[in-house]
């Protein structure tokens, strides 16, 4: 229990004559019985053991599967198991390993030395989850370039087809600042647009996504707020900037090269 970190909430230490007769069960284990309290109750596991105590929940398997009710068994000294966990002290791993293995070879010289880190074996119940965000982060990377490059595209052959009329506006007062709203407007129109139906189809395949999972957050609006301003924000400057190198120009010139 100290090795893992595991915490008493409620019972006694083990003695040496609790080997083999008694155990702990967690505050899930508890839970499911039905039980008020523990005391004179057992776990019957191969001739059963007497619960002494309620450790706190922890998990042995991924965020996929719920808390499950776990017994925390002792056991006699014929009954043999082949694992065994060491906690380590931070720093210097090499030499560390190195002292186990050595250890290991003078009581047990005739069985090979392996050993896994506890960091890998959970790191290998979100690997999938890790793996999915990588894609997910380049791909939107790569749809938001695509975007952009798509959105100046439309802007310069929007502010090309107008450049008529951008001069005239010029010569009847109309400052650039004006020109760059009007034709915010008219993208911010096909965002609002957009933004509607990408909401809904978000909100759906993300809490499908969160459903794997028997813990997970709730999908809060601000997560699609945020997402919304931050592309908004970044049409406005693509947007604004196209514009503003089309109105800068000379009005005279554009109306005579039309």
């Amino acid at each position: 229990m100290k090795t893992m970190g595991i915490r008493l909430v409620d019972g006694r230490e083990f003695f040496a004559s609790d080997i083999g007769v008694s155990c702990y069960i967690n505050e899930e284990g508890l839970k499911q019985t039905g039980w008020e309290n523990y005391e004179g109750k057992r776990f019957n596991n191969v001739g059963g053991y007497d619960i002494i105590g309620i450790v706190n929940n922890f998990s042995m398997l991924s965020v996929h599967s719920k808390q499950a009710p776990i017994a925390l068994l002792t056991v006699k000294e014929n009954q043999q198991f082949n694992t065994l966990s060491v906690r380590l002290k931070p720093g210097n791993l090499p030499e560390q390993m190195g002292e186990l293995e050595k250890t290991w070879k003078q009581h047990y010289p005739n069985s090979p030395f392996s050993y896994a880190f506890y960091d890998d074996v959970f790191d290998a119940f979100y690997r999938k989850e890790t793996q999915q965000a990588k894609g997910i982060a380049a791909f939107s990377v790569i749809a938001l370039l695509i975007t952009c490059m798509g959105l100046i595209g439309q802007v310069f052959q929007a502010c090309l087809a107008r450049r008529k009329e951008i001069g005239i506006r010029k010569i009847h007062g109309a400052r650039i600042m004006d020109i760059m709203a009007l034709f915010n407007l008219a993208f911010v129109k096909w965002f609002i647009a957009a933004f509607i139906v990408a909401v809904p189809v978000s909100y759906y395949f993300m809490n499908k996504w969160l459903q794997t999972f028997a813990y997970k957050t709730p999908l809060s609006w601000w997560v699609f707020a945020l997402a919304g301003a931050a592309t908004l924000a970044i049409t406005l400057v693509v947007v604004s900037w196209q514009c503003w190198n089309a109105a800068k120009a000379n009005p005279v010139d554009a109306i005579k090269s039309e």
